[in-house]
C-alpha cells in the first residue's frame, strides 16, 4: 500500500467534525500551493501573453462588467473557498 492509499483510508475513518476540520485545512493548503504556482508564473513570464491579449480586448472595447460578483449560497459541493482564510483562523479551524 503506498502513501496515498494509506492516507485515503485514515481519511475514511474520520469522524464528521475531524473531516469538516481536514477540509477546511486541504482547501487552505491546496489554495496555498495555487497561488504559489500563479505567483511563480507570472514572474517567469508565462501570463505575460495572457494579460497583454486582455489588455487588447479592453483596449478595443471588447470587454464588459461582470456585474454582481457575489458567491451564490453555498450548496455544499463548492471545491474552492471564495474567500480565503488567514493564517490565525486557519489555525483556529485545526484547533477547534
Amino acid at each position: 500500500m503506498n502513501e496515498v492509499e494509506r492516507l485515503a483510508e485514515r481519511i475514511e475513518k474520520l469522524s464528521p467534525e475531524e473531516l469538516k476540520k481536514f477540509r477546511a485545512w486541504f482547501a487552505e493548503f491546496d489554495a496555498r500551493l495555487w497561488d504559489a504556482q500563479i505567483e511563480a508564473d507570472a514572474k517567469a513570464g508565462k501570463l505575460d501573453a495572457l494579460a497583454a491579449e486582455a489588455l487588447t480586448e479592453y483596449r478595443a472595447g471588447n470587454t464588459r462588467e461582470l456585474g454582481n460578483t457575489t458567491p451564490p449560497r453555498a450548496s455544499g459541493h463548492c471545491t474552492m473557498p471564495f474567500q480565503r482564510r488567514s493564517a490565525h483562523s486557519r489555525t483556529k479551524a485545526i484547533r477547534s
